[in-house]
């Protein structure tokens, strides 16, 4: 017979207390954890009823299983109190502890919902129960995914429905919901993706670390006179900033000489001669190759652009060669300028208007293409040393004189008798005096030299015509005499106011003689007032005598007349009318 101490009574007890305690914590988890199939819960506007787990199915999404961290419960869709234009179906539900994956739509669940017009249902259902969407009259588009097989769609699930009512297959939309596995610069990684419209999840490749062109980088070796340029594309890695040059191509330029080209003010366009070698040593054909010039048309570095399309990369490479255009030596003969300039008071520089190469003009901007010196103090009238230093497109140094001349005077003619016109003209700033010449009918030559600021100028023939002249303003300093620019006009001389004679020659008849030949308006009247007269014209010779008849005898009548000529430009020029004589016939 065995016997137990009343100590080890004690000890049995309470072992056997905690088993019993543990068989009870297990059982009551368990039943907790599997919910009553006859309970119902809503989530949102959908109402849900748990389906037994017992009954749960692998759910194929595009042919792949479906993976969970743990089993999942099913959900039937029992109803729909809501009144959404759109309904989406979610793909699970969660109640209290519990999620639930949501495989069927319960029959008569959306029934009689008049303002949905579309319905998303994810490739999770497996069943849709009888009149689920049955007299939904607006209910246009079901959308389904592409690969959507349901496992049982009751025959009177779409009963009075919209007759037009279409299902629209819906591509996948896979986002990354996390990485499993790392991507590098080199390697692909894996990574868990789900579809933005279905729901669905599975494993993806993830593409390795992108490298974005960078640019080209050049090797350049000149090899007999000849340059080998070696191309690299610059690589640079979008995620870890990782650079790296991947070798492309090598050509060979054959250029001509430099300094071969001269400015002239056109474009220079080298023939460029390129063989490109690959990596396999091929050469590949000139039609591969386009070019373009760049500061190609003024003097310096100028720069061949080659254009090489290889296929090795996505992008044009774009090497550059340089050459270079030298500067065109400017001579004295090639330059226009101004060697003379009018007197200011203020320092003058004279204009340097442009040049002349290969028989094609071409201005100068002072800055750009030249400088300019002046020798002294280069403000007073006198002569003066000047340098102008060509730059930019241009090279060499012109020098020569410049003169700096009085201003030319403002002058006024007008007549001042028949035989002379008299002119005037404003004071000339450091002026010593003036120069007046005259045409007389060989050119202009010197009539007067004055210090006044008028001058008579008679005219140089009787005939009567006009005065053409000049006048100039000049100083004299060291020996040498410095004049302004001529200012140039004329002026009609008038005729001079005649003299005659009257006498009555015959009965009713009076004879009229001037002292001098010429055209005549002669005037009679019998009012000393000429109010009343009678006119005509005559041209009389140098002895010839005019006659006026159909005189009243015993009247006395008042004569006057004057003389009348044109200038060149048509204008009648008449005189003054002559002393009025009387005589009776």
């Amino acid at each position: 017979m065995i016997s137990f101490s009343k100590k080890e009574n004690w000890t049995i007890h309470y072992v056997a207390i905690s088993i019993f305690f543990l068989c009870f914590l297990c059982i009551w988890s368990i039943s907790s954890a599997a919910p009553s199939k006859a309970t119902t819960f809503a989530d949102g506007d959908f109402e849900f009823e748990p389906i037994n787990s017992s009954s749960m199915e692998n759910i194929v999404v595009n042919g792949d299983l479906y993976y969970t961290d743990f089993d999942y419960n099913t959900a039937i869709i029992t109803g729909y109190k809501g009144d959404a234009r759109t309904i989406v179906i979610p793909r699970f539900v969660n109640h209290g502890r519990h999620r639930y994956l949501v495989a069927e739509i319960g029959g008569s669940a959306f029934a009689r919902l008049n303002s949905t017009k579309s319905v998303t249902i994810p490739s999770n259902i497996k069943k849709i129960g009888s009149y689920a969407f049955s007299k939904c009259d607006n209910l246009e588009r079901i959308y389904t995914n592409k690969k959507l097989e349901l496992m049982s769609v009751d025959s009177d699930a779409f009963k009075n429905c919209n007759a037009s009512v279409q299902f629209t297959e819906q591509e996948h939309d896979w986002k990354l919901k996390r990485k499993k596995q790392e991507q590098t610069c080199n390697n692909y990684g894996k990574g868990l993706y789900r579809c933005a419209n279905c729901g669905s999840e599975t494993e993806k490749d993830i593409e390795p670390h992108t490298y974005k062109n960078n640019g080209f980088k050049y090797e350049t070796v000149t090899i007999s006179g000849n340059k080998e340029v070696k191309v690299y594309k610059k690589l640079k890695c979008s995620d870890c900033s990782k650079e790296r040059n991947v070798y492309v191509a090598s050509y060979l330029a054959y250029f001509p000489v430099e300094n071969d080209y001269i400015y002239n003010g056109k474009e220079k366009k080298p023939d460029v001669d390129v063989e490109l070698h690959n990596l396999n040593g091929c050469v590949s054909p000139a039609s591969r190759y386009e070019y373009s010039y760049s500061n190609n048309k003024k003097a310096g570095k100028a720069l061949v652009r080659v254009i090489i399309n290889n296929s090795r990369i996505d992008e044009e490479i774009v090497a550059t060669l340089p050459f270079v255009i030298a500067p065109r030596r400017i001579y004295k003969k090639d330059l226009s300028y101004d060697n003379t300039v009018v007197y200011s008071g203020k320092k003058q520089f004279p204009k340097v208007n442009g040049i002349r190469i290969d028989n094609s003009y071409y201005e100068l901007k002072k800055g750009r293409d030249y400088s300019i010196s002046v020798s002294g103090k280069h403000k007073e009238i006198g002569t003066y040393n000047v340098d102008v230093k060509f730059k930019g497109n241009y090279k060499g140094t012109v020098k020569y004189k410049m003169r700096i001349v009085p201003k030319k005077p403002n002058v006024k003619p007008r007549t001042y008798s028949g035989e002379k016109i008299k002119l005037s003209w404003n004071k000339v700033k450091k002026a010593q005096g003036y120069k007046v010449y005259r045409d007389n009918g060989k050119g202009l030559k010197l009539y007067k030299t004055t210090t006044k600021r008028t001058c008579l100028i008679k005219r140089v023939s009787k005939h009567f015509d006009r005065v053409d002249y000049a006048v100039v303003a000049y100083k004299k300093v060291k020996g040498r005499t410095y004049t302004s620019g001529k200012s140039f006009g004329w002026e009609s001389v008038k005729p001079v106011m005649p003299k005659f004679n009257a006498w009555v020659q015959d009965f009713g008849i009076i004879a009229f003689k001037p002292t001098a030949a010429g055209k005549y308006q002669i005037s009679i009247s019998i009012d000393k007032n000429f109010e009343e007269q009678a006119s005509f014209e005559v041209e009389i010779g140098k002895n010839d005598t005019a006659t006026i008849s159909y005189l009243k005898a015993g009247q006395k009548y008042y004569i006057k007349a004057r003389k009348y000529a044109y200038n060149s430009k048509g204008r009648l020029l008449l005189s003054k009318w002559s002393k009025v004589k009387t005589i009776t016939p």
